[in-house]
C-alpha cells in the first residue's frame, strides 16, 4: 500500500487530516502569547537501524536548574488518548556530559535531577503504517515527532532543532518543516528547525526513494510526496484533487 503526503505549498500545515484540539489550542495560544523562546531544545534521530524498526534518540536541554521533567504526548492526529511511551526503551540520561539516573514518574513522564545541559538518550521502536502513525523499515522512515520525541512541558514554546542522521544512501527527505541537508561519508542527515515543539510535532517526515509533484490548479498548489507500490500517479492526482478542493471549499481556503 502507498503512503503519502500533501501539504499547500505556500502553507507549512498538513492537509487531508484535521488537527487535534491539544495542538490546535496550543497553536493558538502561540500565536496569542508571540514570545519567543529562551534557548534551543536540540534533538538527533538516527536511522541507522532499519532493519531493527528502532529509531535512537538523543534531546539535548540546556539551561537546567536542579532538575527536569520530560514527557511523552499522550496525542497525535486522532481524537483519543494513545499510549506511544509504550514503544521507549533503552533510556539514559547525562548532566553536561556524566551519567546520572533518570526516573519514570508516571506513564508519560520521567525526572532528571541535574544542573546544565541535560543530555537523554532512548530508542523507540515504531513499525506501524499509515498516516496516524510513524514506521522505520528498511523501505523508508516516515516519522510523526510528537510519537517519538519526549519534550519539556514548561518549555514548549522554545526553539527547536531536530538532526535526522545516518539516512541511508539515495533516500530523500520531506515535510512541511522547514530543512536543510548535508552529506557525511554513505549517508546523509537532513536539520529541521522549529520555532515550539507543537510547530516541529506538526510537521510529519518522509524518507524514501519516493516521488513528488505537485497539483497546480487548485489554489493555493498542493505539493505531493508519495511512497510504496501498486499506484497510479494519474489516480492518485485526480482523487487528491478532488478531496483537496472539497476541503479548501468547505474551510474557505487554507490556512486552515
Amino acid at each position: 500500500m502507498p503512503t503519502f503526503r500533501c501539504r499547500p505549498s505556500v502553507w507549512t500545515g498538513r492537509c487531508l487530516r484535521r488537527l487535534t484540539l491539544p495542538v490546535l489550542a496550543a497553536c493558538l495560544a502561540f500565536c496569542v502569547l508571540g514570545a519567543p523562546g529562551s534557548a534551543t531544545i536540540r534533538y538527533t534521530v538516527s536511522l541507522a537501524q532499519p532493519d531493527q524498526h528502532l529509531f535512537h534518540i538523543a534531546m539535548e536541554v540546556p539551561d537546567v536548574q536542579g532538575e527536569v521533567k520530560l514527557q511523552m504526548a499522550a496525542w497525535n492526529a486522532l481524537y483519543e488518548i494513545r499510549d506511544f511511551s509504550s514503544h521507549v526503551q533503552q533510556v539514559e540520561a547525562y548532566a553536561n556530559g556524566q551519567r546520572v539516573d533518570i526516573v519514570k514518574v508516571d506513564k508519560l513522564t520521567w525526572e532528571v535531577k541535574g544542573s546544565g545541559t541535560i543530555t537523554v538518550k532512548y530508542a523507540t521502536f515504531w513499525d506501524d503504517v499509515g498516516p496516524f502513525n510513524s514506521q522505520l523499515n528498511t523501505d523508508h522512515a516516515f516519522i510523526n515527532p510528537a510519537m517519538i520525541l519526549l519534550y519539556v512541558p514548561e518549555r514548549r514554546s522554545e526553539d527547536c532543532e531536530l538532526d535526522l542522521s545516518n539516512v541511508p544512501q539515495g533516500w530523500k527527505v520531506e515535510s512541511a518543516t522547514h530543512h536543510s541537508s548535508w552529506q557525511a561519508s554513505r549517508a546523509a542527515g537532513f536539520q529541521f528547525n522549529a520555532s515550539s515543539f507543537d510547530v516541529l510535532a506538526d510537521g510529519p517526515i518522509e524518507a524514501s526513494n519516493f516521488e513528488e509533484f505537485t497539483i497546480h490548479d487548485l489554489t493555493p498548489p498542493v505539493h505531493v510526496v508519495i511512497h510504496g507500490d501498486n499506484y497510479k500517479r494519474r489516480d492518485v492526482e485526480n482523487a487528491l484533487r478532488k478531496i483537496c478542493a472539497y476541503e479548501l471549499k468547505l474551510m474557505d481556503g487554507a490556512p486552515y
